[in-house]
């Protein structure tokens, strides 16, 4: 499980791990799903399922954040760290597929 605090903006690895857990998660059921040479829907779902994977990490973010006053640079620098890393795993998971 992926501990969300302040820290988080200082932690790539660990979030690359993260995202990379989910997208191949994601690319097993989407190659049950589609078919070999259905490359553009596979991508497309592959991106759906990180960019919802996001979104969930981001949300939860902002929950903790407001609860512990995290001031707006903290929050900034974590959801752009986030966004970066889930870009990163998108590009290597449509490769994969």
């Amino acid at each position: 499980m992926l501990a969300i605090d302040s820290s988080l903006k200082d932690r790539k690895e660990e979030l690359l791990t993260y995202f990379r857990s989910r997208a191949r998660e994601a690319l097993d059921e989407v190659r049950r799903t589609y078919g070999v040479k259905q490359f553009k829907e596979q991508a497309s779902a592959i991106n759906k399922a990180i960019v919802g994977a996001r979104n969930t990490l981001i949300a939860t973010l902002s929950q903790r954040a407001n609860w512990e006053r995290w001031d707006r640079e903290e929050i900034l620098r974590c959801v752009l760290m986030i966004t970066y890393v889930s870009y990163v795993v998108m590009i290597e998971a449509r490769n994969e597929a």
